[in-house]
């Protein structure tokens, strides 16, 4: 709310506790008791409606970012993980799939970064055997699995072709 906007609000209140405070003396007259009546009744939806509007939201981006942020170093490291395994492997084809630096992801709007994090945990799970040695479990997997539906069910979209097929 702007601050004329304020200001008269302010203005009504003040109007609406005068004639409050010398009730008796418009009371009879019908048409202003309803006029006030109404004009009172507006005012306490105007306040609730302030009151929805100016209350702090921020916290939901923030967690939101913060989950952003955790998947895409998650699906960074495992990445790279996946293409050191690909180099070791020489096998081009899954190095040319993997092979994108942080700033991709940083880069993709939610619904393709959890869809690229579904996207390498079915690849992981299926080098998973030669992964062993580089730290990447069942349980690795089923942790990304888990944190890319944690980030997916605070993110309303529709899925999205990856980058990883």
């Amino acid at each position: 709310m702007d601050k004329k906007t304020e200001n008269r609000l302010i203005m009504l209140k003040a109007t609406l506790s005068l004639m409050e405070q010398n009730r008796p003396t418009w009371q009879a007259t019908i048409p202003l008791t309803n006029a006030v009546g109404q004009t009172g009744e507006l005012l306490g939806e105007i306040e609730s409606i302030k009151e929805t509007v100016s209350q702090n939201n921020s916290g939901l981006t923030i967690d939101k970012e913060n989950q952003k942020e955790a998947l895409i170093d998650t699906v960074f490291g495992l990445s790279s993980t996946l293409f050191a395994y690909a180099s070791q492997e020489n096998d081009p084809v899954l190095k040319q799939k993997v092979d994108y630096p942080i700033s991709h992801f940083q880069n993709m709007r939610n619904n393709e970064l959890a869809t690229n994090a579904r996207s390498l945990a079915s690849l992981l799970t299926k080098k998973l055997a030669g992964l062993e040695s580089y730290g990447v479990t069942t349980t690795t997997i089923d942790a990304l699995r888990e944190q890319t539906g944690i980030f997916g069910s605070t993110n309303f979209f529709s899925p999205i072709k990856t980058c990883f097929t």
